[in-house]
């Protein structure tokens, strides 16, 4: 009995079939692949909303540090938050193309003593599959040690 063409149809037979189940799940892999990518995307925005808040919650008028949000000096706008009951400030002011995020940051006075801050930001890539990140914080007004 002559084996070899029954050999050479079991073969043929295994590559369809692995062809089918391939052509089956490639979609299904590249779609999670997406999917991961978009969540690595979402947790780095919200990384960035939380340290944005963590340094307006931290900042000290008398101290030397030299911080800055993006483009934008947090000494500057410390100064421009206490001079208004509510700011808004869209970031970065210069060069956009330079940076992944946009980020806009709202003060409104609660009290003489203190804000409520709210820090959107925006992803400039994938901005219609990805929804933008939101955090609200109630801070003390930062004093100045005179």
């Amino acid at each position: 009995m002559n084996r070899r063409g029954f050999i050479l149809l079991e073969v043929l037979l295994g590559m369809f079939l692995l062809g089918i189940i391939s052509v089956t799940f490639f979609p299904i892999i590249n779609s999670a692949q997406n999917n991961l990518y978009l969540l690595e995307t979402k947790n780095d925005m919200k990384y960035f909303a939380e340290t944005v808040l963590e340094r307006i919650k931290a900042f000290e008028f008398d101290s030397e540090n030299d911080e800055y949000i993006l483009d934008m000096r947090l000494k500057i706008l410390m100064e421009r938050f206490c001079r208004e009951t509510t700011a808004e400030v869209e970031l970065p002011i210069f060069d956009r193309e330079e940076y992944k995020y946009l980020i806009k940051i709202n003060k409104i006075n609660q009290n003489e003593n203190l804000w409520k801050i709210r820090v959107n930001i925006t992803s400039k890539e994938n901005s219609e599959r990805i929804k933008d990140v939101v955090l609200e914080a109630y801070i003390p007004k930062p004093k100045r040690k005179r």
